[in-house]
């Protein structure tokens, strides 16, 4: 799931190692150059990858089963997400279990799937919020917005209609629960603990801005301008006490004020996705992890022997990585 999260907040409540790690396995899959975020459900590791979708032990590294998954057009799976005992494509539905093939989906394309309260959620092009079956892949409810984020039984976006607001809607229901006026272009939301925020670009200018706002009483908490180039999703990440922005330097700002708490200016070059634990945010390099600590100070780096593809994730006291050529556990 693009994320983490349905919250997009590319952290977690988990910790990952606190010193220089070292491998703990290493399993080695077929060589790609483009890869989901994996996917982690208790201990069992999900990830899509060139043609297939695989199911590994994320305590040992052992691979469960690996299903091909090549959907129309012959393009690799892009999005995935995980409900307890199934996991999803664009294309199928899978047994977590087994990798036993359920359905084959029909609809049109999607580009993003997340799991919210048990209901499968995708949107569907051009980025438009829907329920579907988790059965058979129909579509069951069109929720009228778009780059959708979830937390706490609500869906929050943009207004499909195009009338210039955010608004949120009950999960389940589809019952109005939130709406906020806005003057930008967002261009990646996050929800977390009653807090709407994200990145925000003027058109045609492209000046980019931080804005945040109040889920209970719709009111904006800030807007602030940010001299930072933003081109991909997983330079960003939320957790309760900070948001962080990747652009040639790290930034921490305080997510209900904005204000700027620390940068951090990375050692190696070509940083590109970041994930934040309970104690710190992981930047992948084109050839590292390097550990940041929630105070800005830099804890570790760990070379790696191929590019990453995606960013990490933290489970068990392990931070998992998928490059072009294996799935590391670092602990």
């Amino acid at each position: 799931m693009t994320g983490y999260d349905p919250g997009r907040t590319f952290s977690t409540p988990a910790d990952g190692p606190k010193g220089p790690p070292s491998v703990e396995w290493r399993t080695h899959l077929d060589r790609t150059r483009d890869s989901e975020q994996p996917i982690v459900r208790g201990e069992r590791l999900y990830v899509a990858r060139a043609d297939r979708l695989v199911s590994l032990d994320a305590v040992s590294g052992e691979q469960y089963w690996s299903v091909p998954i090549l959907p129309e057009g012959n393009q690799p799976p892009q999005h995935a997400a995980a409900s307890q005992n199934t996991l999803f494509t664009e294309q199928f539905r899978v047994s977590a279990t087994e990798g036993a093939k359920r359905w084959t989906k029909t609809e049109p394309s999607y580009v993003d799937l997340m799991v919210v309260d048990d209901l499968l959620i995708a949107a569907r092009v051009p980025d438009v919020a829907v329920q579907l079956n988790p059965e058979n892949g129909k579509i069951l409810y069109e929720y009228g917005l778009a780059k959708a984020v979830a937390d706490g039984g609500v869906l929050y976006g943009e207004d499909a209609s195009g009338s210039g607001r955010l608004v949120g809607v009950t999960v389940t229901s589809a019952e109005p629960a939130f709406e906020a006026s806005v003057d930008l272009d967002p261009y990646q939301l996050m929800a977390t603990d009653g807090v709407l925020c994200g990145v925000f670009k003027s058109l045609p200018a492209n000046d980019v801005y931080l804005q945040a706002f109040d889920v209970k009483s719709g009111e904006r908490l800030y807007r602030r301008d940010l001299d930072v180039h933003i081109s991909d999703a997983e330079r960003i990440a939320l957790t309760d006490d900070a948001l962080y922005v990747l652009g040639e330097r790290l930034y921490s700002f305080s997510p209900t004020s904005g204000e700027e708490q620390w940068t951090y200016a990375p050692s190696s070059s070509g940083v590109t996705r970041i994930v934040a634990d309970r104690s710190a945010v992981y930047l992948c390099t084109a050839d590292a992890i390097v550990a940041v600590a929630h105070d800005g100070t830099e804890r570790w780096e760990r070379k790696l022997r191929s590019r990453p593809l995606a960013a990490p994730i933290v489970a068990g006291g392990r931070l998992l990585v998928s490059t072009e050529t294996d799935i590391l556990a670092f602990s």
